[in-house]
């Protein structure tokens, strides 16, 4: 049986609403139909950050959490570094120990390469960089990474590609990120990695240019 997930969160758009019909009549009727073709389960989490808006389903049932946690890591990271507790422009070492084979780019360099963590991120959230995401993790420390979920309030605050996520749990991690980003250059960039990913098909295409924080699986 087909399984689709996925969480989307609207930022505001100079004032304007994303849409005059209400979102929950609106998305109620087009998942109904898209579930009749397709069959399977579908996890929604939607929240206009302008108007309050939301809509729900499935929101808290848990589902593959995928490259979904590498947002989640990247945050706390960047959280750090505006503390002063991390150094962005530190180099980390490749070694055999992180291959992860999947996405991302950095299966093709050699080992012994060194990256900024900066350069990391922007692996992991341009790329859904699986070895980035496990240097990452490591330099971290998978508790830390695990604490700062729970910090945020997820349900399934766990740190393996195979383990449980929700569209309530993504949901908190970008409601979490566009707060802090008036106030934060490196969230600020964060957004700018997010919206500039290399995958552009699914809810990023029909999403289009507007503003927004989009992650699927």
């Amino acid at each position: 049986m087909l399984s689709v997930f996925f969480i989307t969160t609207i930022l505001p758009m100079n004032g304007q609403a994303v849409s005059k019909e209400p979102i929950k009549t609106a998305l109620s009727k087009e998942i109904d139909q898209y579930l009749k073709c397709v069959g399977g389960s579908v996890g929604i989490e939607y929240i206009d950050l302008e108007t309050g808006e939301k809509y729900t389903r499935n929101s808290k049932k848990a589902y593959v959490a995928a490259s979904t946690g590498k947002l989640p890591l990247a945050m706390y990271i960047m959280e750090l570094a505006d503390q002063g507790k991390i150094n962005l422009n530190k180099r980390l070492t490749y070694s055999a120990a992180f291959y992860v084979g999947g996405s991302g780019i950095t299966q093709y360099d050699r080992v012994g390469t060194t990256y900024t963590i900066q350069t990391l991120i922007h692996r992991a959230m341009k790329y859904s960089d699986n070895i980035a995401f496990s240097m990452l993790r490591n330099y971290i420390g998978r508790d830390n990474y695990v604490k700062y979920m729970k910090k945020l309030g997820a349900q399934y605050s766990t740190s393996g590609a195979y383990q449980s996520t929700s569209a309530h749990d993504l949901s908190l991690y970008a409601q979490h990120l566009y707060k802090l980003s008036p106030n934060s250059k490196n969230m600020r960039v964060l957004i700018g990695y997010l919206k500039n990913t290399i995958y552009v098909k699914g809810i990023p295409a029909a999403v289009g240019k507007q503003k927004s924080l989009t992650k699927s699986v």
